[in-house]
């Protein structure tokens, strides 16, 4: 049975053998058939850093990839180079990502927003319990504790954007003055 689903992974450094074949498709391609790889390049200069950012992406056959992820149709190259220019520091960086979709279904532009869209999504949650609910100056390491409040917080953070809450600063205070509301927005859900 066929899924309507598809999948963009980061192949991060626990899989250094796909990282590894990865890698290798590149090498390989660019030496043989280089105008089979796509590329798109962003430069921009934003808080205090000028960063360039290269995708390069390739289509694929499953074969080398057969045995961990069988659906694999493209691979993808992203090369951050980000400069501070207070401090004069530079970093590079290679990232590899997976993908199911073909590059019809999938363009190497769109490899690049879903991306950019990702860490979007992850700063703005992130910034959201930091501010919100102190979450960087949490000191609980006991066992799982820090794995529970964190999954706490984010159940609260989920309640309130199911709500509609635009303010969840305001409305964590409100809860924080009166906790009774608290039961009050639980009840708003069933």
């Amino acid at each position: 049975m066929k899924k309507n689903c598809w999948f963009l992974f980061t192949v991060k450094d626990n899989n250094p053998h796909l990282k590894e074949v990865i890698a290798h498709e590149f090498s390989r391609t660019e030496r043989v058939a280089p105008e089979k790889i796509r590329k798109i390049v962003s430069q921009e200069r934003a808080h205090g850093r000028v960063e360039k950012r290269m995708l390069r992406a390739l289509s694929v056959s499953p074969g080398p990839f057969s045995y961990e992820f069988p659906h694999v149709r493209q691979i993808a190259e992203l090369t951050r180079d980000r400069h501070v220019i207070s401090t004069g520091k530079t970093n590079h960086e290679v990232v590899y990502l997976i993908t199911n979709q073909t590059r019809d279904e999938l363009g190497v532009s769109q490899i690049f927003a879903c991306k950019r869209k990702h860490w979007q999504i992850e700063n703005c949650l992130n910034y959201i319990k930091d501010e919100t609910f102190g979450e960087d100056r949490c000191t609980v390491r006991v066992k799982h504790g820090a794995r529970v409040l964190s999954t706490l917080r984010n159940l609260a953070v989920s309640i309130y954007k199911i709500l509609g809450v635009k303010n969840i600063k305001r409305a964590v205070d409100c809860i924080k003055r009166c906790p009774v509301h608290a039961l009050q927005l639980i009840g708003a859900l069933s």
